[in-house]
């Protein structure tokens, strides 16, 4: 009889054994990501930065794309009204990074803050000082897949391209409106 326990015992150690390295196989091995999504940017690695340039302050989307090394980032819905527009420079890496901030005002009065970056690998140049990372990456900012960060006050949606990063930013109470807001949202190339 214990012999006959014994063997039923190995048996069913192996036969575990079995169930556990195949369930190894298919969580770890198959389960692996792939190197890149498909739905991943490749950004350019070798951006110059640029030479610095004095700010410009202006309304025209025009004026403030002339000298924007890469697309900028503008809101088209013909309701909008352009408030200030900003081109200015900023310490990157070992020279500088472009920043081309829009703020516009929708007719209902509801702020909205349009912001280019150039390079893209320059995201450390958007302000993040209040906002936390949430879980919802369901956004998307003219064409890329964007990453939302929310303070007590606005949602900051930040999408990195392949020449630049983009930041749309809105207060809270324009949740709701987010989604045809990003719908409106294009890229402008620059004049040359």
């Amino acid at each position: 009889m214990k012999t006959a326990g014994a063997i039923f015992r190995w048996i069913l150690l192996a036969v575990m054994s079995l169930v556990l390295a195949g369930a190894f196989y298919l969580l770890v091995i198959l389960g692996q990501p792939q190197d890149t999504p498909s739905d991943a940017v490749q950004v350019a690695e070798h951006q110059p930065l640029v030479q610095p340039l004095p700010a410009l302050q202006t309304t025209d989307e025009t004026a403030l794309a002339a000298d924007f090394p890469a697309p900028v980032m503008l809101l088209g819905t013909q309701d909008a009204v352009i408030l200030s527009g900003v081109r200015y420079d900023a310490a990157f890496e070992d020279g500088f990074g472009r920043l081309a901030t829009l703020e516009y005002r929708l007719p209902d009065g509801t702020a909205v803050t349009v912001t280019s970056i150039y390079p893209a690998r320059a995201m450390a140049l958007a302000d993040k000082s209040g906002f936390t990372l949430t879980a919802d990456m369901d956004g998307v900012l003219a064409g890329y897949r964007a990453m939302r960060l929310e303070s007590e006050d606005f949602i900051r949606l930040c999408a990195q391209g392949a020449e630049a990063v983009y930041v749309l930013t809105v207060p809270k109470g324009a949740d709701a409106r987010l989604a045809d807001l990003t719908k409106d949202l294009y890229l402008k190339e620059t004049a040359e």
